[in-house]
Formats: C-alpha cells, sequence, structure tokens
C-alpha cells in the first residue's frame, strides 16, 4: 500500500510536536541565552510533567495533550491530539508508535528512543553559532508565567528562525515560533496548561487501541556506515550527513525497504528518502512540492527510484537537495 504525500506530512509533522517539545535548538552566545537553552534541555528531559497546548499551522489549530515521565522504565512521552481527528503518538524505550484510528493504522517505528539530533549535535555548538545569531530577548510574561524569550536568526534562506518562551520557574518551555525570513510565523506552540507531576499517571499505562489493525510498520532499521551509491552534490552550507539507515516497511502483504538519509547543521534537519518505485499499476510516482505549515517535501525520481526530502526548512532547501541526488553504480 503506498500512501500520498499529504498523508506522509501529516505523520511527519505529528511526529514533528513531540520532536518539537523535547529538542534543544541552541547555540554559542557566551551568556544567558546559551545558558537558559541548556536549561531547558535538562527540564524537557528529567522533569515529569503534563499539559495542554495549541499547535497553530497558519488558520488550523490543534489542541494537544502531552505527558511526558521518567521513571524506571526510561523515559517515556504520550501525545493525543484534542480536536479534529484523533491522532495519537507514543515515545519510549521500544520506539515510536504513532495512532490513526480514522485510517484504521498504528505506525510503528522500532529502536530506543534517541535524542533528536540538534540535540546530539550541542557539543560542538559553534557550528550551529556560524549559521545562526542567538539573542536573549529578555523578559516577558506567557500563560501568567514570568518567561525568558530566546531568539534564533538565521544567516541565510535555508533555514528557518526561532523564537522560545522559556518558564524561569521549571525551564520548560511553553511557547515556540517558527519564523520564516519574512518575519511571518509559520508554526507556533503554546501551552495554556502545565504541571509538574510525582509520577506516571493511569493514562500513560493504557495499551494501543484494540481495535486498530497494524498495517503499516518499520520492523528492521539498520545504520550504514560507508555507502557511495546515493550523492547529494549541493547542500545548503553548514549541512552534513549525520545518519544514513536502512529501513524494511511492512506494508500489508509486502515489505518495502528504503533509505533514510538524514542531513542537519546541528538546528535543523532534513531527511531523504530513497525507496524503488513499484510498477504503474501499483501507483503513480509523484513529482512536486508539497508543504503543511513549516514542514516541506519534494518528491522527484532518480533512475528507478522515488526520492521524497522533507523537513522543517524552507521550500528552497529541500528543491536544493532534491534536485541534486543522484545515483552513482559503484564498481
Amino acid at each position: 500500500m503506498r500512501y500520498p504525500i499529504t498523508f506522509q506530512l501529516a505523520l511527519l509533522t505529528l511526529l514533528a510536536f513531540s520532536q518539537a517539545l523535547t529538542s534543544v535548538r541552541a547555540a554559542e552566545e557566551g551568556g544567558d541565552a546559551r545558558q537558559w537553552l541548556n536549561r531547558m534541555s535538562q527540564s524537557v528531559r528529567s522533569l515529569n510533567y503534563e499539559g495542554t497546548f495549541v499547535y497553530r499551522r497558519g488558520d488550523t489549530l490543534v489542541g494537544m495533550h502531552i505527558t511526558h515521565v521518567v521513571d524506571k522504565q526510561g523515559e517515556r512521552e504520550r501525545l493525543v491530539t484534542l480536536n479534529g481527528v484523533r491522532r495519537e503518538v507514543i515515545r519510549d524505550h521500544n520506539g515510536v508508535t504513532c495512532i490513526l484510528p480514522d485510517q484504521n493504522l498504528v505506525v510503528v517505528s522500532k529502536g530506543r528512543l534517541e535524542k533528536p539530533f540538534p540535540t546530539k549535535l550541542l557539543e560542538d555548538p559553534k557550528v550551529i553559532a556560524a549559521h545562526y545569531d542567538i539573542t536573549d530577548m529578555g523578559l516577558n510574561r506567557t500563560m501568567g508565567q514570568k518567561t525568558q524569550v530566546i531568539n534564533i536568526k538565521p544567516h541565510d534562506k535555508y533555514r528557518y528562525g526561532y523564537r522560545v518562551w522559556i518558564d524561569q520557574e521549571t525551564g520548560l518551555m511553553l511557547q515556540s515560533d517558527v519564523v520564516n525570513k519574512e518575519g511571518k510565523i509559520m508554526e507556533q506552540i503554546m501551552f495554556t496548561s502545565l504541571r509538574l507531576l510525582d509520577k506516571a499517571p493511569a493514562s500513560m499505562e493504557q495499551e494501543v487501541h484494540p481495535a486498530v489493525n497494524t498495517v503499516l510498520k518499520s520492523n528492521m532499521s539498520k545504520l550504514v556506515s560507508d555507502d557511495h551509491k546515493w550523492l547529494v552534490t549541493h547542500m545548503p552550507d553548514g549541512f552534513r550527513l549525520v545518519e544514513h539507515r536502512k529501513r524494511t516497511r511492512q506494508s500489508n502483504d509486502h515489505a518495502v525497504s528504503m533509505d533514510h538519509l538524514v542531513f542537519t547543521d546541528g538546528l535543523a534537519s532534513v531527511s531523504v528518502f530513497i525507496e524503488n518505485q513499484v510498477t504503474p499499476s501499483q501507483a503513480v510516482p509523484m513529482v512536486g512540492v508539497s508543504h503543511l505549515g513549516a514542514v516541506n517535501a519534494y518528491r522527484t525520481i532518480v533512475g528507478k527510484h522515488q526520492v521524497t526530502v522533507v523537513g522543517e526548512v524552507p521550500v528552497s532547501t529541500v528543491q536544493l537537495i532534491g534536485k541534486s541526488i543522484s545515483y552513482h553504480v559503484v564498481q
């Protein structure tokens, strides 16, 4: 079964909810900005909390409830949509599970719960500082709480800017904006309620909806250490390959294999998915640009492969990368 790009973008956006709340977007700033972002990094991963926030994408508002706990089972997180079609994301040591009841679908990605790529690269903040200006904008108020506002501005058109409001008391993020080069807010997350927890609530122990059939899951994923078959000749300055995986996805009665490459500048990240084209009777190859909020995707055909480039970056970025991908036959 093949799924349209709109479905894939919706799923990626839902996963982005979780990553946006657990990622740290930071750079070298020699002062309070760096300290506040480091504190936020520690708080969102070490504290037990639950809350409700609004996710705004253009004219669309989605209410979300998040529960995050760290206990003997490790770090766990559950997100549930509160309006419109029900969606749910569960992140734990087993991986990521996305539940979409209206599609009669569960998407399972096995593997350990890893830190998002921006967090991994904070060990070298000077790399990020080469492409972003980080500014402490001082005090403000969000949800009635005193917050520290951090502004992150890119140096070029290939990445978005960010504003982050950090609770002075807990260090948790209470609001974040994704901003394009014209200063327009592309996406926004704003909490309406947030409280710390002593232990995991009963909702964290609920099982996946038993009426939903698991028809799509990623059963296998292995790192590729040295593969020169796929080349990307044009990349925004500062982006580099940080991970290449071979994935196998079970789709109904057949398995689909794909390459998954991840490029990042330490803050923004772009995924490239490469899979063999199915026969014309099964699906029509997809070519062109799609977007959902700040997430843009570019699809093209390279040889006998469908290539999808997607990320929370401007459309110029996914097009630049996608149009420069080539397949090199290794002798």
